[in-house]
C-alpha cells in the first residue's frame, strides 16, 4: 500500500511539474533566446534571412541592438497559442536624429565628395545610413525608448514554437520607429 502512495504522489508531482513547465516554457525560451543573441553579438538577428540588411545597415542595427535591455513581463495563454510580453528599451533613432541634426549636417558637409558621389550614383540610402552610424558612434548620451513586444508561440504537440514571420518583424520595426 505504501508503495502505491509513493507512486501516486510521484505521478501527481510529475503532472504538476509538467503543467508548470508547459505554462512557463515560452517565457523561458524568450529569456534564453535573448541571452544567446546577446552572447553571440546579435549575429542571429543580423544574418537572418527574414531581415535583409546590407553591411552598413548591419553596423547601424548592431549599434542599436547593443544598447538594448529587456524585461520579460509574463505569458498569456490562449488555447494552443501563447504570447510572451517583453519590454525592450533601446536607443530612439528618430529622437537621436532630431537631437543631432546639426552634427549630421556638419558631417555630411565635411564628407562632401563622398556625399556627392552617392547622390549622383543614386545611393541616398548609403548617405543616410553612414551618417546615422557616425552619429551613433559619436553621441555619448543617447535618447532611449521602450517598445512592448508580444512574441507569439503556437503549441506543437508538447512543445511551443515561436511564430516570427517577416510581417511580424516589420510591424515591430514600424512600431519602434513611429512610437506606436
Amino acid at each position: 500500500m505504501k508503495k502505491w502512495i509513493w507512486i501516486l504522489s510521484g505521478l501527481v508531482l510529475l503532472i504538476i511539474g509538467g503543467v508548470y513547465v508547459n505554462r512557463h516554457l515560452p517565457e523561458w525560451m524568450i529569456k534564453g533566446g535573448l541571452a544567446y543573441v546577446q552572447k553571440t553579438d546579435y549575429a542571429l538577428i543580423l544574418e537572418s534571412d527574414k531581415v535583409s540588411l546590407n553591411t552598413d545597415q548591419k553596423a547601424v542595427a548592431k549599434d542599436v541592438l547593443q544598447t538594448m535591455t529587456y524585461d520579460v513581463k509574463g505569458t498569456r495563454l490562449l488555447g494552443d497559442e501563447a504570447f510572451v510580453t517583453v519590454e525592450v528599451t533601446l536607443v530612439d533613432l528618430i529622437q537621436l536624429i532630431d537631437n543631432e541634426k546639426e552634427a549630421i549636417f556638419k558631417n555630411t558637409l565635411s564628407d562632401w565628395k563622398q556625399t556627392l558621389n552617392d547622390l549622383f550614383n543614386q545611393r541616398i540610402e548609403g548617405v543616410v545610413i553612414r551618417q546615422l552610424a557616425l552619429v551613433l558612434e559619436q553621441t555619448r548620451e543617447k535618447p532611449m525608448t521602450t517598445v512592448t513586444i508580444e512574441v507569439p508561440f503556437v503549441r506543437e504537440y508538447l512543445w511551443w514554437k515561436p511564430v516570427m514571420t517577416k510581417e511580424w518583424i516589420e510591424s515591430i520595426v514600424h512600431d519602434y520607429l513611429t512610437h506606436e
